[in-house]
C-alpha cells in the first residue's frame, strides 16, 4: 500500500504557520506596547510585524511557487529571494528613518525593532513546526510500491 503525496503541501503549511506565528507575535507585542508605551509603541510594533510578515510571506510564496514548477532551480531562487528580502527590509527601514516617523514620535524605534526580531523568530518557529508535521518523502526504497 502506498501513500499518495500532495505537491505544494510543505510550502503552503510553512507559509500559513509562519504567517500566523509572526502575526500573532506582532499583535502580542503591539498590545504590550499599547499598555506599556502608548500608541507610538503599538504602531511601531504593528509596522515592524507587518514588515517582517509581508516580506517573508512574499519570499516563501515565491520559492514555493518556483519549487513546484522548476525544482532544480529552487535553491538558486531561494538564495536570490533571501538577498531580495534583506535588501527590501533595509530599504524600508531606511525609508522609515528618513521620513522622520521614527524621530517625531509617530513610531517607536525600540518597539519597531523588537517586533521585527520577535516576528522573525516566531515566523521561523512556525515554519519549523509546519515542517515537522508535514510528511515529506526523502527517498524511495527500491521495490517500494511494486507489490
Amino acid at each position: 500500500m502506498t501513500t499518495e503525496t500532495r505537491r505544494g503541501t510543505t510550502g503552503t503549511a510553512g507559509l500559513v504557520y509562519g504567517a500566523a506565528a509572526g502575526g500573532c507575535a506582532g499583535l502580542v507585542l503591539a498590545l504590550c506596547g499599547l499598555v506599556l508605551g502608548g500608541s507610538a509603541a503599538a504602531v511601531g510594533a504593528l509596522v515592524g510585524a507587518a514588515l517582517v510578515v509581508g516580506i517573508l510571506a512574499f519570499g516563501a510564496f515565491s520559492v514555493n511557487m518556483i519549487a513546484g514548477v522548476m525544482p532544480a532551480m529552487s535553491f538558486v531562487v531561494a538564495l536570490i529571494t533571501y538577498a531580495a528580502q534583506s535588501a527590501t527590509g533595509l530599504v524600508v527601514l531606511v525609508a522609515l528613518h528618513r521620513s522622520g516617523l521614527l524621530d517625531d514620535g509617530t513610531l517607536s524605534r525600540g518597539w519597531l525593532a523588537a517586533a521585527v526580531v520577535a516576528s522573525a523568530l516566531a515566523w521561523s518557529a512556525g515554519q519549523i513546526v509546519a515542517l515537522k508535521r508535514v510528511r515529506m518523502p526523502i527517498y524511495t526504497l527500491p521495490g517500494a510500491g511494486a507489490r
